[in-house]
């Protein structure tokens, strides 16, 4: 629904050691089996095997709008992952979460606890220093932005001419129709608003990151 663009970007550029965490079965409605599933073929049509996607089943990481998600919890996962796959970059939500949810804003705010209070570094070999790990956040916006879908694609050229690539990534969807093809794979949430929501939504044309700093 939200990092379409990205996952399709790196693709063609060749880079497919790509590893998913999704910290919830979405089981909100008692369908958390199902939409596991549908997780898994959905990552399949944005190139990233099922072997490299983990959803998380935990009792603390519940889903829902009033479920209050656990801290250290997701820290944990995310220590685990990093170190099962020598993760040199995270990539989450910002910490309005795009829609506000308050289980985007959670894992916003484990994936900052991970990288910042912990100082996380990988290992690096021969003796040479190790490297800090990464973390990018998917920029909110405003609620026209939001449903801009291409028009944000022509501020974009503006916008182009004095971007900080240090801190600041626009990367544009090279293949728009596999992102709607993918958010369809989710059968059980493919109702009408949220097909409206994929045609016109700038996420599903671009996404712009942010490079999170403590």
């Amino acid at each position: 629904m939200f990092f379409g663009p990205t996952l399709l970007s790196l693709a063609k550029l060749g880079v497919y050691n790509i590893h998913t965490i999704c910290m919830s079965t979405g089981n909100a409605d008692g369908l958390g089996s199902a939409r596991k599933s549908e997780m898994y073929t959905a990552c399949s049509v944005l190139q990233i095997p099922t072997a490299n996607v983990n959803v998380v089943d935990h009792p603390s990481l519940q889903d829902g709008f009033s479920c209050q998600w656990d801290q250290s919890l997701i820290v944990k996962l995310l220590r685990q992952a990093v170190a099962d796959h020598n993760i040199q970059i995270i990539l989450t939500f910002d910490s309005y979460g795009i829609s506000g949810h308050p289980n985007h804003r959670a894992v916003h705010s484990g994936v900052r606890a991970f990288l910042f209070e912990e100082g996380n570094t990988i290992n690096s070999k021969e003796g040479s220093a190790d490297e800090v790990i990464q973390g990018w956040e998917l920029a909110s916006t405003n609620m026209l932005r939001k449903y801009s879908g291409p028009f944000e694609l022509c501020a974009l050229v503006l916008k182009r001419i004095s971007i900080d690539e240090e801190k600041l990534h626009y990367l544009v969807n090279p293949s728009p129709r596999t992102s709607i093809v993918a958010m369809s794979q989710h059968r059980s949430q493919w109702v009408w608003y949220r097909r409206l929501f994929v045609l016109f939504s700038r996420y599903t044309y671009i996404n712009t990151l942010k490079k999170m700093s403590g």
